[in-house]
């Protein structure tokens, strides 16, 4: 409980000090205020597909081609929410409407056809998930538990891959297809002895459970090491929600943030983890593999956020949770983050690399930074033996080494957005 409170007293305090000092990380994008979206996708050529629609709106597709700067009605449907959609590689779009319709688009919108669903995906769709150029899952929230169906066939046949009996609080809250073609579903829940992540490593054809039971799990990613990490809105009995990582050949999960409660997570080509949360409300990343995160909530104005999507330029789009008009997009692309502070050079007693050092290490940094600087030195066995904090915009700094014994060490220099280390060695 008390780590709990304290990654959570972190986050608050690291985004209440960004507010301060930082530029804004988001912008909101211009958004018609008169709609309600439910749902929205980027294509390959970037254009922005909103679904709209609700109790007291008029449904329709709401399309942007120069990254949300106007916008223009797509495509409506007798006034049917767009509920759900998904754009495939070669295109095609995919359409929830209504409460059990489903049509896609081969011709930008032209033209639509209607898919008809098997009999026993009577529940509202509740996921919607594209890859390839003809490959459809949808996910189901049903009486008595979650469903997850398949079709490469624009609909003329369907795979049923997976369900859930007696759980009634159960669904299909995200769907992931892994390079390796291994499936990952992600299971919400609200009752115990529910939720947490299934696997199938035989196209559907068979499932393991991997874990987190009794988890909420909102959302599913993995990075480049294969690590799957999943993002969890809610928990049962002492459970707690947050991030969690399976690193690749491990069994066990490893919670890497505790206490927020994720909506949705995403991991960029840089490995960047980002997750939006309702609580604490906002975005946060993490640039160090889950080491450690930070809330970037510049531009956001206090909103919990919901859906995060990646654009082919890694730009994000986040939308606010639930039916709302706002959606945001970060000003710069997320690729190639690293803060304008690094090492300039080195010195050891006046001597620039490489070593050895006696007895003090001068660190010239670029003076570009407007955050403080961690800098950490540890014995090759781990042991750390010096951590303090460098302040924001300082250009040099010089850490006395008389008291260290001979041998080697490892400094690392680290900021929110960046971090390197140097093996430095001692002779006397």
């Amino acid at each position: 409980m008390k780590k709990l409170i304290l990654t959570l007293i972190l986050l608050i305090i690291t985004s209440a000090l960004n507010l301060l000092s930082a530029q804004d990380f988001w912008e909101q994008l211009d958004f018609p205020d008169t709609t309600d979206i439910w749902c929205f996708d980027i294509n390959n050529e970037n254009d922005i597909f909103v679904g709209t629609g609700g109790s007291d709106t008029y449904g329709s597709i709401y399309k942007s081609s120069d990254f949300g700067n106007t916008w223009s009605v797509f495509y409506d449907f007798d006034g049917e929410l767009v509920s759900r959609l998904g754009i495939s590689e070669s295109g095609n779009i995919f359409v929830s409407k209504g409460s059990l319709s489903f049509v896609y688009s081969e011709d930008n919108g032209e033209s639509w056809n209607s898919i008809a669903l098997p009999t026993y995906a009577n529940g509202g769709i509740n996921q919607l998930f594209c890859i390839g150029n003809d490959t459809v899952y949808l996910g189901f929230w049903l009486a008595d538990g979650g469903l997850l169906i398949r079709t490469a066939d624009d609909g003329e046949s369907w795979d049923s891959l997976f369900t859930t009996y007696g759980h009634t609080s159960e669904h299909i809250k995200d769907i992931l297809v892994a390079s390796s073609n291994d499936i990952y579903i992600a299971m919400g829940a609200y009752f115990p002895e529910m939720g947490g992540v299934y696997k199938s490593n035989d196209n559907g054809e068979t499932w393991e459970f991997l874990g987190l039971l009794n988890h909420s799990v909102s959302s599913l990613a993995i990075n480049s090491a294969n690590d799957l990490i999943a993002g969890v809105r809610g928990a049962e009995g002492s459970n707690y929600p947050g991030i969690f990582v399976l690193r690749n050949g491990s069994n066990q999960w490893e919670a890497l943030l505790e206490g927020a409660m994720v909506e949705d997570l995403l991991i960029n080509s840089a490995d960047h983890i980002y997750f939006s949360s309702s609580w604490p409300s906002g975005i946060g990343r993490s640039v160090d593999n889950g080491l450690n995160f930070e809330m970037i909530n510049e531009g956001l104005e206090g909103s919990s956020m919901g859906e995060l999507i990646l654009d082919e330029d890694e730009y994000i789009y986040a939308k606010t949770p639930g039916l709302s008009s706002f959606l945001f997009k970060s000003i710069k692309t997320t690729v190639n983050i690293k803060d304008e502070l690094f090492i300039k050079s080195l010195k050891y007693n006046n001597y620039p690399c490489p070593n050895p050092f006696t007895n003090s290490i001068d660190i010239v940094l670029c003076e570009l930074s407007n955050q403080n600087t961690m800098l950490e030195i540890y014995t090759v066995s781990g042991e750390n033996i010096l951590h303090l904090s460098i302040p924001s915009y300082t250009n040099k700094y010089t850490i006395n080494t008389e008291r260290y014994n001979p041998g080697i060490y490892i400094i690392q220099i680290r900021t929110p957005y960046y971090s390197e280390s140097y093996k430095l060695i001692k002779y006397k």
